[in-house]
């Protein structure tokens, strides 16, 4: 019996039913954004990237974080790791290119958000992002394309509420 028990343990072990520390961290660091806790957020992402410096998800919400903290430069280098490490997270070009708006490179970042889109085109928010920075540029049409294809992949609750922010953009 004493085999079977090592047998059983060792196949755990292997088949990674048991999640990684990284995760473990990702894990935390989630929880800690729901309830708007910042600094143990941070905490967690940064155990996470410690534990594994290509863990997309980390890199992705670390970086969303940073930006949010108005650290853009940071922000940047996060969500290049995110990208490089799952280039189909469209919402990791799309924070990278929220962060080089921050720091006025728009032409790069209209070529992240493109990315975004590319990456992921199934995904409401990543056009909506787009057409957000579109509208502040002055490209109605392409701010307007934009957000019919993003209540196009919606579901209908979401879809409602991008309705109404094209109102408010005047992009009807």
């Amino acid at each position: 019996m004493p085999i079977m028990k090592a047998l059983l343990f060792l196949l755990f072990f292997v088949t990674g039913v048991h999640a990684a520390p990284a995760d473990d961290a990702v894990a935390r660091g989630r929880e800690a954004l729901k309830i708007m806790d910042a600094p143990a957020a941070m905490h967690a992402f940064d155990a996470a990237l410690d534990a594994d410096p290509r863990h997309a998800e980390a890199a992705y919400l670390r970086g969303k974080l940073y930006l949010k903290l108005g650290e853009p430069r940071r922000a940047i280098v996060d969500l290049t790791t995110a990208v490089v490490s799952d280039p189909t997270n469209g919402r990791a070009f799309a924070g990278r290119g929220e962060a080089k708006v921050a720091l006025n490179n728009w032409d790069s970042a209209l070529k992240d958000f493109d990315a975004a889109v590319a990456a992921s085109p199934k995904d409401y928010e990543v056009f909506a992002i787009r057409a957000t920075y579109r509208n502040a540029r002055g490209d109605k049409a392409g701010a307007k394309a934009d957000m019919e294809a993003a209540i196009a992949v919606a579901e209908k609750p979401t879809a409602d509420v991008l309705r109404m922010m094209q109102q408010q953009m005047n992009l009807q």
